[in-house]
C-alpha cells in the first residue's frame, strides 16, 4: 500500500506554491481576502532573477547590478491601514501587485548602459514622478503613494557608472570562482625608478612606490626586504600587506601563479563508504506503544480512509516523509483523532469542518533550532506536523482551527486574523460567545467573606472546554455556529467539564501523555 496525496492539494505546501511567472493581477481574482493578505509580496510577484545567468547570457553587469538594486528597493509588502476595510485591501493589493509587475516588466528590457541611464527620465519618471517645479524636488503620483520610498527614486537615478563598478567589486557581484579568489590578492607593479628600500630606525626595512601622483608605503621582510631580489619592470603579489611573490614578467603570469598555488578549500577528500546505509528511523518512532482503545484492530489505515473518516479536504506528506514512515504517521494519526473525537463525544466526520480543514506530515515550514513542532495555516485552512516533532500537537493545532473556524463563521476579520477567541471585545460577538471566555478565563474565589476574580488555569482548560461547548449538543459544526448564541451556558460548565476530562484522561491510556500524535489537554 502507497500513501500519497489525497484530496485537494494542500495550499501551505511547498511543492504546490508559485515557481515561475509570478503572481499577476489575474491571480488575484482566484484569490480570497486572507489568502491576499498573506501572498500579496514583491517575492510572489518577481520571483528573485538569476543574475549570474543573465550575465552570462550577454547582459553588462552593470544593468545587471541596476536591475538588482530596483528590485531590492521595492517594498517587501503593501502597508494597511489598521482597521482597512476588506475593499480598502482589495484596492491596495491590485495597485502595489501593479506597481512592481510594471518594474519587473520595464526593467527586463533593459540591455545596455544607455537604457539604463534613460531608464528614470525616460519611463519611470513620466508614470509615477510629478516635478514640484523648485530645486530637484519630486513628488510620487497617488498611484504610488505608499509603494515609493526614497531608497528607490535614489536606486534609480544613475550619477556615474564608476559608483556602480566600486559596488560591484565591494560586493563581488556575479563574480566567478575565479574572479572570487583573484579579489582576495592585489597585483602591482614595480620599477626602480619609482621605488626607493629605505631601513627604518627600528630596524625594519621600508619599500616606497610612487603610484598615481602618491606614495605607498609596503614594509617587506625575508627575501622581499633586499632590493637586490627584485627585477625591474616586473609586478609582484600582496595579499592584503603581505608579499606573496615577485618577479613576473606580465600581469597574466601573476594570476596564473595566484590560481596554481592558492590553498584547497575544500578539504581532505570525503571518507568512502565502508558500510551500506542504513535505514533512518525517527527517534520518536522508536519506542511508539499503543496503550489506547484499539479502533483499527491492527489493520493499517490508507491515506484515502484517513480523509473519509475524517472528513478532511485533502491530506499529504512532505516529500522527505519515506513510505514506510508515511504509514506510522497515518495510523497514529488516525489513533490520535478517534481519540479526539471520543473525548469530545462527537462524530469523527465533524473533526474535518465538513471538508475545510485539510491535514499535512511535514508538508511545509522549515526545521532547524526553535523551528516550530507544528503549526496551523490559518490561511490555508491546514494543519501541519512537522516530520520529528510532530508527536504530541495534533489536537493542540485542531484547537486553533476549532477557534479559526467559528471566528470566520462568524465573520470575524481583523489584519488577517479571524480567531473567534480574540474578538471577545468586538460587537459582532455573541453575548453567549463573552460569556464563555470569561467564565473560561476568570473563576470566583471567596476568601475572608470576600468573592474575588481570578485567573483559571487557563491553557490546561481553556481549549477543550470551548469544544466541548460548542459540540456536545449539535451534529454539524454549522448548527453550532448558528446557534451559538441560543446554547444555554450554565454556571457550572467549566469546573464539570474539566473534571470530567481529567478522570478520563487519568482513566484511559491513550489520554496519557506520551509520544503519540494527541495530548488531550495542554492546548
Amino acid at each position: 500500500m502507497r500513501y500519497e496525496a489525497v484530496g485537494k492539494p494542500l495550499g501551505g505546501a511547498k511543492k504546490y506554491r508559485w515557481k515561475s511567472s509570478g503572481l499577476t493581477l489575474e491571480d488575484l481574482d482566484e484569490l480570497n481576502l486572507k489568502e491576499k493578505y498573506q501572498f500579496v509580496k514583491k517575492n510572489n510577484i518577481w520571483k528573485k532573477p538569476n543574475y549570474e545567468e543573465l550575465v552570462a547570457s550577454g547582459l553588462p553587469i552593470r544593468v545587471a547590478y541596476y536591475m538588482k538594486k530596483i528590485r531590492d528597493s521595492l517594498p517587501a509588502q503593501p502597508t494597511f491601514p489598521y482597521n482597512a476595510s476588506a475593499d480598502e485591501i482589495e484596492k491596495i493589493c491590485k495597485d502595489y501587485t501593479s506597481f512592481v509587475t510594471f518594474f519587473k516588466e520595464e526593467t527586463m528590457k533593459l540591455h545596455n548602459d544607455y537604457d539604463a541611464e534613460r531608464f528614470y527620465p525616460d519611463v519611470v519618471s513620466p508614470k509615477y514622478i510629478e516635478p514640484l517645479g523648485y530645486y530637484h524636488y519630486v513628488k510620487v503620483k497617488d498611484e504610488a503613494e505608499g509603494f515609493f520610498p526614497n531608497k528607490l527614486l535614489r536606486a534609480l537615478q544613475i550619477g556615474r557608472w564608476e559608483t556602480i563598478d566600486y559596488e560591484i567589486k565591494k560586493k563581488q557581484f556575479c563574480y566567478s570562482d575565479k574572479q572570487i579568489l583573484l579579489s582576495q590578492y592585489e597585483v602591482l607593479p614595480y620599477s626602480k625608478k619609482d621605488s626607493i628600500f629605505e631601513k627604518m630606525e627600528n630596524g625594519n626595512q621600508c619599500m616606497k612606490i610612487k603610484r598615481f601622483g602618491g606614495t605607498r608605503y609596503f614594509y617587506p621582510k625575508g627575501d622581499f626586504a633586499d632590493e637586490k631580489n627584485w627585477k625591474d619592470d616586473t609586478f609582484f603579489i600582496l595579499q592584503g600587506r603581505t608579499f606573496i611573490a615577485n618577479n613576473f614578467e606580465h600581469y597574466r603570469d601573476c594570476e596564473q601563479y595566484i590560481i596554481d598555488h592558492a590553498p584547497d578549500k575544500q578539504g581532505t577528500k570525503r571518507a568512502s563508504k565502508t558500510s551500506k546505509k542504513k535505514r533512518f528511523v525517527p527517534p520518536q518512532l522508536e519506542h511508539v506503544v499503543r496503550n489506547g482503545v484499539s479502533y483499527r484492530q491492527g489493520k493499517n489505515i490508507s491515506s484515502m480512509e484517513l480523509k473519509d473518516t475524517f472528513q478532511f479536504g485533502g491530506n499529504d506528506y512532505g516529500n522527505s516523509v519515506p513510505q514506510y514512515e508515511r504509514k506510522e504517521v497515518t495510523n497514529l494519526g488516525y489513533d490520535a483523532l478517534m481519540d479526539l473525537s471520543r473525548v469530545l463525544q462527537i462524530d469523527p466526520t465533524n473533526i474535518g469542518f465538513e471538508g475545510e480543514l485539510q491535514l499535512g506530515f511535514a508538508t511545509s515550514g522549515n526545521g532547524g533550532k526553535n523551528a516550530a513542532s507544528a503549526h496551523y495555516d490559518a490561511m490555508n485552512v491546514e494543519i501541519n506536523l512537522t516530520r520529528e516533532n510532530g508527536a504530541g500537537n495534533l489536537a493542540h493545532e485542531w484547537g486553533h482551527a476549532l477557534d479559526d473556524y467559528i471566528g470566520k463563521k462568524l465573520g470575524f476579520f481583523l489584519k488577517g486574523r479571524t480567531f473567534a477567541s480574540e474578538f471577545s471585545y468586538s460587537e459582532k460577538c455573541p453575548k453567549s460567545l463573552k460569556n464563555l471566555m470569561e467564565k473560561m478565563k476568570y473563576k470566583k474565589v471567596e476568601k475572608d467573606g470576600e468573592t474575588y476574580t481570578a485567573k483559571t488555569d487557563f491553557f490546561e482548560n481553556s481549549k477543550i472546554l470551548f469544544g466541548r461547548f460548542v459540540l456536545q449538543t449539535h451534529t454539524t459544526f454549522k448548527k453550532a455556529v448558528e446557534s451559538i448564541g441560543k446554547t444555554l451556558i450554565t454556571g457550572n460548565i467549566n469546573d464539570e467539564v474539566y473534571q470530567k476530562t481529567q478522570a478520563k484522561r487519568e482513566e484511559k491510556a491513550g489520554c496519557r501523555r506520551e509520544k503519540t500524535y494527541l495530548y488531550l489537554v495542554h492546548f
